[in-house]
């Protein structure tokens, strides 16, 4: 997440520097003061052409990090149920990829008066690795599989706010970085891209170092197990080393099975779809689908804005990308805080379940959109920022409430269909923003804000509902009582 915040900004900004200086023929000064231009200061009136062809491009990469990612989730799900070193292989082959994308992006800057175009080729190396979504799903079955469920509420939290701070402290050095004195400013380069992409470059090869070494499942299960395991008495103790055991068993099942055969199994996309529409108790089969939908949802609504973000502010606020970088990373650190202070005390003082977190969580970030929407001017967006301080808690509670209610043998299936349908999301989400934002720019610029908002409307009422008409199953007991009868039987066929 830092990298993708660290660079976020700094390629929009590169494609834009591109499309006026060598597409638009304009000279320097123009191209420099861009962003703060009004309406009666452009002129030659190609500030609107320039950012939207922007905001079409950043769609393009979009599309190509997505696509692979959906044909990839359906079988990396499977395989990292199957196969215990899968996690950590994403891992390495993501941040691989990653170093590669950044070398990319600095022979982009190097030839600067290449096609702004050329910037859709370095998000190819990333398909190697499933794409972002692909590293997720790798990320949050980690800490699902290695985290007893007692806890997995609280880790979870942990993870999601150091995401949290990572996004922040991206932008803000990478608008920091980028405003500085390019590197090879004799080459006519407007700001300093290639010291962003350098860093990035060097995070991904520092990530691939932590991962090769430090990174093992086995290791990181039995650790939780021995200093967490024994806090509340001995008979909680032997449900962890139960549970811990369960997780395990998944792993040596298949231990005789080729890596590679696993992964490349017609079967895991079968697996996949059969464990998500099988009969369950407690509509458990019917929550899975609803947080699908939910999810699938909060990512429209979280990506849609993402696209168009940094044109809104520049036509709407005259803001430059050092000014909206500030700005973004103010308003993360708010949420961090926020996250961090209050997220545990809402789970082990007030005891609230995953379902009121993410209802929290939904509400906070639609409330966030609406201001944006409704009050265009600064004012607005800062005060959008400390009513969307809890956002965050909508997916902390959402991850955590579906692993809960699906066994972990089951987990990376469930999840890689939950990861398959999200990447669809990014690419309707993409181009309906778009088309609804260069639409409505002169006549109700607000629009897609407001339309983001009103999403959440869906994935409230389905969290309230869950909240309200259901249980969570018990998985322990039903393990108990599958080895009881297993026992029973092979009594009888001794008497």
């Amino acid at each position: 997440m830092f990298v993708m915040s660290l660079k976020g900004v700094p390629t929009g900004q590169l494609v834009e520097d591109k499309l006026c200086l060598f597409k638009y023929r304009q000279n320097v000064s123009y191209c420099l003061q861009l962003a703060k231009m009004t309406e009666m200061e452009d002129t030659v009136g190609l500030k609107l052409p320039i950012l939207t062809e922007m905001t079409k491009l950043t769609l393009y990469a979009t599309l190509i990090l997505t696509i692979p990612s959906i044909l990839a989730s359906l079988f990396i799900g499977a395989w990292t149920d199957r196969y215990q070193p899968a996690k950590k292989i994403l891992l390495i082959v993501g941040a691989v990829c990653g170093a590669v994308d950044a070398v990319a992006n600095m022979l982009n800057v190097y030839y600067y008066d290449s096609s702004a175009y050329y910037i859709l080729l370095p998000p190819i190396t990333m398909i190697f690795s499933g794409g972002m979504l692909g590293l997720l799903t790798s990320f949050w079955a980690y800490i699902a599989l290695t985290t007893p469920r007692k806890w997995l509420a609280i880790r979870m939290t942990i993870a999601e706010v150091m995401m949290s701070i990572a996004s922040p402290v991206g932008t803000y050095i990478g608008g920091a970085v980028l405003n500085t004195n390019p590197l090879w400013a004799n080459s006519g380069q407007l700001h300093n891209y290639m010291g962003v992409y350098m860093i990035c470059g060097v995070v991904y090869l520092l990530a691939t170092i932590w991962t090769l070494f430090m990174i093992d499942e086995r290791k990181d299960m039995e650790a939780f197990q021995r200093d967490f395991g024994s806090i509340n008495g001995e008979e909680e103790d032997m449900s962890l080393r139960e549970e811990m055991a369960n997780k395990q068993k998944q792993y040596d099942d298949n231990r005789h099975i080729h890596p590679i055969r696993l992964l490349f199994n017609c079967r895991n996309v079968k697996d996949m779809f059969t464990t998500c529409c099988k009969r369950r108790t407690n509509y458990v089969r019917l929550q899975l689908w609803l947080l699908f939908v939910s999810m699938a949802i909060f990512v429209i609504a979280f990506m849609g804005p993402i696209v168009f973000l940094y044109s809104f502010v520049q036509i709407i606020y005259k803001w430059d990308s050092q000014m909206f970088s500030n700005i973004s990373a103010a308003g993360s650190f708010i949420s961090i805080g926020a996250v961090f202070f209050v997220t545990p005390i809402l789970i082990k003082v007030l005891r609230f379940k995953d379902t009121t977190l993410s209802l929290i969580g939904l509400a906070a970030f639609g409330g966030q959109n609406l201001l944006r929407g409704i009050i265009l001017n600064p004012i607005g967006y800062y005060l959008s920022m400390p009513v969307g301080a809890m956002a965050a808690m909508a997916t902390i509670g959402i991850r955590s409430h579906f692993s809960k209610i699906v066994e972990p043998r089951e987990l990376g299936k469930v999840s890689s269909l939950m990861a398959a349908i999200d990447s669809v999301m990014p690419l309707i989400g993409s181009a309906f923003y778009t088309s609804v934002f260069n639409a409505t720019i002169h006549s109700n610029p607000g629009l897609s804000f407001i339309i983001t908002g009103a999403l959440m409307s869906v994935p409230f009422a389905v969290m309230i509902w869950i909240h309200f008409f259901t249980v969570l199953p018990d998985f322990q007991s039903r393990a108990i009582e599958v080895d009881i009868n297993s026992n029973d039987e092979s009594n009888e066929e001794r008497i």
